[in-house]
């Protein structure tokens, strides 16, 4: 059940996060696009290996020591002792690549024989990039979408994910270990709250959008060894994290999808758009120029319902 509306409870937009490319380093921004399917340029690129099945950190620890920035589109991926590899994304008569982001098969786009070569030679297996086309449709868990239709990129399962710094230095004194909050790759970090409290949100606002909570971020082993040069850590153990059940994953952060709000003056982006450059008028049919929306280091997030 939901609990009543607050108008008091607010933070503050500390970190915002873009991953460019799935399990590679990510890149820190002081402002960022929203659309409904997540930070604009996040996730819509991957590795597969010869078989075409997905490759993260979670068996090959040095991604997270390869640098990916999006650019209007384009990727610039950067490791040290290479050449910098400029990618674009594949025309429509690239090679397709069927693969799987944790259940959910997809045909996605090879990108070409010299990021093959430059992503292999720096993983030291044979390795290729992928891109997921617009046309590709890849829709969150129904249980949990609150819109019916929400739509996600490349990432594990929900278009963002949000953390606070204040659970973070919590579950550093749990652990006795220091950690930072891009340890759990989150898109939104959020200052100004007590610990745990992301927890109990359902309903948030920032700017001109409604964020939605579907459920707990369940974590992997990978924020408890491997930092963002690829070199194991101090263990964050699965004891010093929430646990759904008994035996169950250990749970982290929460997962969100996103809606502009209602209203004349909100409609600044297409929230259908993932690449949220809201270049389609879909009531007229006609183009229109119409402005992302985005959200600044800095911003407010108020809790608007609790559950």
């Amino acid at each position: 059940m939901a609990g009543p509306i607050l108008d008091t409870d607010r933070g503050v937009v500390s970190e915002l996060w873009r991953y460019p490319v799935k399990s590679l380093r990510g890149e820190r921004l002081d402002h960022a696009i929203l659309t409904a399917t997540g930070i604009q340029g996040d996730r819509l690129w991957m590795l597969v290996d010869t078989s075409g099945d997905m490759v993260t950190q979670r068996t090959t620890p040095v991604l997270a020591s390869i640098e990916a920035r999006w650019i209007s589109g384009r990727i610039v991926l950067e490791y040290p002792g290479m050449d910098p590899l400029l990618l674009l994304p594949p025309a429509g008569d690239a090679p397709v690549v069927n693969t799987a982001v944790w259940g959910s098969a997809m045909p996605l786009c090879d990108a070409s024989d010299a990021a093959a070569s430059w992503i292999s030679a720096v993983v030291g297996q044979p390795l290729r990039m992928v891109h997921m086309p617009r046309g590709v449709v890849r829709r969150v868990n129904p249980r949990f979408d609150p819109f019916g239709d929400t739509q996600v990129g490349l990432a594990d399962g929900y278009p963002i994910t949000i953390v606070s710094t204040a659970s973070v230095q919590a579950l550093a004194e749990v652990a006795g270990v220091a950690i930072t909050p891009d340890r759990f790759r989150a898109n939104i970090v959020v200052d100004g709250c007590e610990p745990w409290d992301e927890d109990t949100w359902q309903t948030l606002i920032v700017g001109c959008w409604k964020i939605t909570v579907t459920k707990p971020c369940e974590r992997c082993s990978v924020p408890g060894w491997i930092n963002r040069r690829g070199a194991k850590l101090p263990v964050c153990s699965r004891r010093c994290m929430r646990c759904s059940q008994a035996g169950g994953a250990p749970l982290f952060g929460i997962n969100a999808v996103a809606r502009l709000i209602d209203g004349p003056d909100d409609r600044r982006g297409n929230p259908g758009s993932r690449d949220g450059q809201g270049d389609q008028d879909t009531s007229s049919g006609q183009k229109a120029n119409l402005r992302p929306a985005g959200i600044d280091v800095g911003d407010t997030m108020t809790v608007l319902v609790r559950s």
